[in-house]
């Protein structure tokens, strides 16, 4: 009798095993198990994002992950966190923990972890999901200046301000899945501290979602029909940066021959008159376009030479606004730049690419193919004549939409799967298949073991 159960315990033991080796289901969890409580962006380092756990669970925030998506972006970008202490990275049920932007210590405060800066204050969405990525159970924040009238856009916050979660007087805090309804601006940020206080004093919150209604009705607002006579005000359409090159191989140089790539996605020409380029982490270096009529689906690039914006070889951006200063389009930031390399956006994406396109659809050639290709002079861009003001930066009409590269990525195996990580494994049907397999040879190998205990047991019990 030991024997047997010895041998059925061999049959178990493989599919405990392959049990243990199966991905982490989320499903245990039906709702958010993390919070997103207070954001402060837009000032260079002194960035943080501060969060809850709100589940019953010791949760490892190493097994999680940061994301941030620009105001005018369609793709999220990965925001890695660095420990401070590797082996410090849990947070017990219903505790509250700060990530930084490195190098950024609030007084009074623990830091658990860094991130990159770089969230703008124009505009934009950060989320803490796990590594599976649900959103059912992390949490996100979208903020601008849009007003949006179902309050899902909460309100930009400047200087000295940040976003906070409104808590409910109770104890617990709001989570009504609509940043606008969550959030209010703080005139007084508090990372790694509960705010239990009164949130609704007039010194400390700002009403975005309900506009006081003496601005809307202002008779003396431009273009009302007490006024019928002023012009309406002026639309600037959207213009999209979509490449920088940032750092040239020699003969070329810096000075002259970096440039940010513009393009005209519009069905009509767009003049530029009074347009503004922004470059830098945090955008220090501006320069206002002249007279340049960009025609419709025109790739148009403006040399560092005319322009004067510098495009750092470790850590930079770039952006657009329109005369009002409305932003219209933001690059992802980037961490480091390679030589004979451009940052490009490729199918909603900004990646590095070996081959740079100046004033013309961009190319998706991967940092580790065509190294011929990489080593390859950019010819600088030429000039393009202008109207009133002298700009000697280059342009080439297209009307063809940008082509699509062919992946240099292998096929997905009908055996195996990259996880999030980048890590090869076996499809998890070909896992359970031979478990099913080993579980079902081990049944016939001892089929006439186990008959005969059962026919002892009925000799027993007779």
């Amino acid at each position: 009798m030991a024997g047997l159960i010895k041998k059925i315990a061999l049959l178990v033991t493989p599919l405990f095993v392959l049990s243990l080796s199966a991905p982490f289901s989320s499903q245990a969890y039906l709702t958010s198990i993390v919070l997103i409580t207070e954001i402060q962006t837009g000032q260079g380092s002194n960035e943080f994002i501060e969060i809850q756990n709100i589940s019953d669970y010791t949760l490892d925030l190493s097994q999680w992950r940061l994301q941030y998506k620009g105001a005018t972006s369609t793709s999220w970008s990965a925001k890695n966190l660095t420990f401070l202490n590797p082996l410090m990275t849990n947070l017990e049920p219903g505790g509250r923990t700060l990530f930084t932007a490195s190098g950024y210590s609030p007084p009074n405060s623990v830091v658990l972890a860094n991130f990159p800066s770089g969230l703008a204050d124009s505009g934009g969405s950060v989320r803490f999901l796990p590594l599976s990525l649900d959103e059912n159970l992390g949490d996100s924040v979208t903020w601008g200046t849009s007003i949006s009238p179902e309050c899902s856009i909460a309100p930009r916050h400047g200087d000295g301000e940040s976003l906070k979660r409104f808590p409910s007087g109770d104890g617990v805090i709001v989570d009504t899945g609509l940043s606008g309804q969550d959030f209010y601006v703080s005139n007084f940020p508090s990372p790694d501290l509960i705010d239990d206080q009164d949130p609704f004093s007039i010194d400390e919150v700002v009403d975005y979602c309900g506009m006081p209604e003496e601005i809307i009705d202002d008779p003396e607002a431009p273009g009302t029909i007490e006024d019928p006579g002023s012009p309406p005000p002026p639309v600037y359409l959207k213009i999209e940066i979509t490449e920088l090159f940032t750092d040239p191989v020699s003969p070329q140089t810096d000075e002259k021959d970096e440039y940010i790539e513009l393009f005209n996605p519009n069905d009509q020409p767009v003049g530029l008159s009074g347009y503004k380029l922004e470059s830098g982490s945090n955008f220090t270096y501006s320069y206002v376009l002249g007279d340049i009529a960009l025609q419709p689906g025109e790739y148009f690039s403006v040399s560092r030479e005319d322009s004067k914006l510098t495009l750092s070889n470790t850590s930079s951006r770039a952006r657009i606004l329109d005369p009002k200063g409305e932003v219209l389009s933001e690059t992802e930031p980037y961490d480091k730049s390679y030589q004979g390399q451009s940052w490009q956006l490729y199918d909603g994406i900004w990646q590095w690419t070996s081959m740079p396109t100046p004033s013309a659809p961009n190319i998706q050639l991967s940092l580790g193919g065509a190294t011929a290709i990489a080593k390859k002079l950019t010819a600088k861009p030429t000039a393009k004549k202008v109207k009133a003001k002298k700009t000697s930066t280059s342009a080439k009409k297209t009307t063809t939409t940008k082509p699509k590269a062919s992946s240099l990525e292998d096929e997905p195996s009908v055996l195996t799967y990259t996880d999030d990580n980048g890590n090869t494994r076996l499809q998890p049907y070909i896992i359970w298949g031979a478990g099913l397999l080993l579980f079902s040879y081990g049944l016939w190998e001892y089929r006439w073991d186990l008959i005969n205990m059962v026919k002892r047991k009925r000799t027993d019990e007779a």
